[in-house]
């Protein structure tokens, strides 16, 4: 098949676009010297990940009988311990109603992905052709078909059988399994464990500048049915941004990459696999596409922030705070202010996933006013910009404005400056004033000029007043020359 277009997104579950298009690609787990992930085997191997035929279960009522027939290979003891009443005695195995409510949806229905004893089913099918996978898959079929017979059989569940309203299959079953692990790209960037367990690590390149999509999914891997014994001690992340540089091929040009084919490490594919993730990853390589087929250029050359800026124009996250939702009146200065590293986020542990908070609400110290400062104007003199004011101290909306207007050199405002009572600086506190309503810093009155500012507030008044975001293009690879 020949396909004429100048952007290709590849959305396939296996990687086949790029694949056919002779992109570099990497399949199972890389090896620890390849990755630099202490937690990576020695030696790399073709494992990936199990895989599911996700079934959906409907509660006809009791009395009903929906039982299904005996699958083809049935092998009970493959199930035995998928609940407590059915053999599991480990801690953490639930009882059979917990495991049911694990896949709760509307109108009575139940999502059958269980992992504990349950229908994952260990096959790679990748390298195979459409009609050697269709036929490979039946085995999955089989696993789930089985599991549904099992807890039929052994918890009188017959009421609950196959949604006879969901998929329009001849088994019940929907078009294709959950795929967890598919080729993964060798991309301009390849996202690492390492790069997520500390994002703003100094002595890596701050990938996060580049986020296009996010997730808070822990790093999570299905092996339970590999053929091989893998034991796997995977370190904890906070909510993480996926780099534009995974979706970009090194040598390909015309095509981006999606879905669960973007360039990233085995161990990192346990939390990018995640279907929140790979949609939102769909929305930024469609973006991507959009404005590449626009400019008429390649996928490597595009502005990474005019894709940002797109992205963020639709409510989309380019960072993980979730403190900060899109409903948020920051909530665009705030992604464009922490896409620059200006004002940073913090990890919060948060249960089964980790969250990334950037206090949106808290008041803010005059140390992290400095930071900000200090990093987005160059040359300037924190000690003058921020005198008389103690480290620590909480700071004023106007005690903002004056401390911008010292650090863009104290301009003089073009028309006379309105009168401002204040003992400590009336003139300073006047020209200030002046110069931001002049140049639209603030949008709002902002007539209680002594209540104390929020970070939300003073990420707004950095992004109007200095516009770090669109004042500095970003690399695909930020600071590859000095961090890699």
């Amino acid at each position: 098949m020949i396909v004429e277009a100048q952007i290709t997104v590849d959305a396939t579950e296996y990687g086949d676009v790029m694949a056919g298009a002779g992109c570099a690609y990497d399949v199972g787990r890389d090896a620890r010297a390849e990755t630099g992930e202490p937690q990576a085997p020695e030696k790399p191997d073709p494992y990936i990940q199990d895989l599911s035929y996700v079934a959906i279960l409907k509660d006809y009522g009791q009395g009903k009988d929906r039982g299904v027939g005996r699958p083809l290979g049935y092998n009970e003891n493959l199930y035995f311990g998928t609940c407590r009443e059915l053999g599991g005695n480990a801690p953490t195995v639930p009882d059979c109603a917990r495991m049911l409510a694990y896949g709760r949806l509307p109108n009575n229905k139940f999502m059958i992905n269980w992992p504990i004893h349950g229908n994952d089913c260990y096959l790679n099918v990748i390298e195979m052709d459409r009609t050697r996978r269709l036929r490979a898959l039946r085995k999955a079929k089989r696993i789930t078909m089985g599991w549904i017979y099992f807890v039929q059989r052994h918890l009188n569940w017959r009421h609950l059988g196959l949604a006879d309203d969901e998929f329009p299959t001849s088994d019940g079953l929907p078009f294709i399994p959950y795929n967890r692990e598919s080729r993964r790209l060798r991309g301009v960037v390849r996202l690492t464990a390492l790069d997520l367990v500390d994002p703003y690590d100094a002595t890596r390149a701050p990938l996060y500048k580049t986020g296009v999509a996010v997730g808070n999914y822990p790093l999570d891997h299905h092996h339970a049915r590999c053929p091989v014994k893998i034991e796997e001690h995977l370190p904890e992340i906070p909510a993480f941004a996926v780099p534009y540089g995974c979706l970009v091929p090194q040598e390909i040009d015309g095509l981006l990459v999606a879905e669960k084919s973007i360039s990233v490490s085995h161990i990192v594919n346990g939390c990018t696999r995640l279907q929140p993730v790979v949609m939102l990853v769909g929305q930024a390589a469609g973006a991507a596409a959009a404005l590449c087929v626009r400019h008429r250029c390649q996928p490597r050359q595009l502005s990474i922030r005019e894709l940002q800026h797109t992205l963020v124009g639709q409510r989309c996250y380019l960072l993980p705070f979730t403190d900060c939702p899109p409903v948020h009146t920051h909530f665009a200065a705030v992604q464009r202010i922490g896409a620059t590293g200006l004002m940073r986020g913090k990890p919060v542990p948060h249960g089964w996933a980790n969250e990334m908070h950037f206090a949106p609400d808290a008041l803010l110290a005059v140390d992290d006013a400095a930071v900000a400062l200090r990093s987005a104007c160059a040359g300037i003199e924190i000690g003058r910009v921020f005198e008389s004011m103690e480290i620590g101290r909480v700071l004023t909306r106007l005690q903002c404005l004056v401390i911008l207007w010292r650090a863009i050199g104290r301009p003089s405002p073009l028309r006379d400056s309105p009168s401002y009572a204040d003992d400590a600086a009336p003139v300073e506190a006047a020209s200030a004033l002046a110069v931001a309503r002049e140049r639209e810093w603030v949008v709002e009155k902002w007539e209680a000029l002594e209540k104390l500012i929020t970070r939300a507030e003073f990420a707004s008044l950095l992004d109007r007043a200095l516009d770090p975001f669109h004042a500095q293009e970003v690399e695909i690879v930020p600071g590859y020359s000095t961090c890699r």
